[in-house]
């Protein structure tokens, strides 16, 4: 009875540590995302407000297909939706920012999604080999991405569609224990996400279409 026990025990204690080898030894840290221009800071605050929606439901759903791996999260988290949907809650640029499921007849209008790119099977081909070997075997991987995108309805018409991109860089090996510090100061999705909403709404401004309609 004591030996099923204790190999019961051992094996807890090997996946313990090899969960805490692989957290610890991974440095992740994002790139492409907007460098806000603060020397164009927008127009002067809008007496209309700016209706819009996030749509995280349909890239959950086509994300679970792909919730078998472990090597890269099979959709941007509620988290990340929900700073998308803060961003534009705290906007000033707006009198307010109002959360509907489709364009009003009249005023301006955002749909909000995020498309997201896998890794390429290269990158999981070693990072799967980096796993199986405690992260003995250094790997990197800049091939997953997101693509923020933008749709801006005025008078409920499509005017434009804005796109920004969003890199996942990742380096997994037993040598980066040391530093897993940097991962603290290093941009998180959440940020790189509102740095894409700041920016979108800098380029409209800039363009034109938040004029009074």
């Amino acid at each position: 009875m004591r030996e099923p026990q204790l190999q019961s025990r051992i094996y807890t204690q090997v996946l313990l540590l090899s969960s805490a080898l692989l957290l610890t030894s991974c440095i992740v840290t994002y790139k492409d995302f907007p460098n806000i221009d603060v020397q164009s800071p927008p127009q002067s605050a809008r007496d209309f407000p700016i209706y819009f929606q996030v749509n995280p439901s349909v890239l959950h759903g086509r994300g679970l297909v792909r919730s078998w791996s472990v090597f890269d999260p099979p959709s941007p988290s509620l988290e990340s939706y929900q700073e998308l949907a803060r961003a534009f809650r705290e906007t000033k640029l707006f009198a307010q920012a109002i959360a509907s499921s489709s364009p009003p007849e009249k005023g301006i209008y955002c749909s909000i999604d995020v498309v997201h790119k896998w890794p390429s099977q290269m990158a999981d081909v070693f990072t799967f080999t980096s796993m199986v070997l405690l992260t003995a075997f250094p790997t990197y991987s800049d091939t997953s991405q997101d693509i923020v995108q933008f749709d801006l309805y005025i008078d409920n018409k499509l005017k434009k569609v804005y796109q920004y991109r969003v890199t996942r860089v990742r380096g997994m090996w037993i040598v980066f224990l040391p530093f897993v510090w940097i991962n603290l100061l290093t941009p998180s999705r959440e940020e790189t996400y509102r740095a894409t909403v700041d920016q979108f709404f800098l380029d409209a401004d800039k363009e034109g279409y938040f004029t009074k309609y």
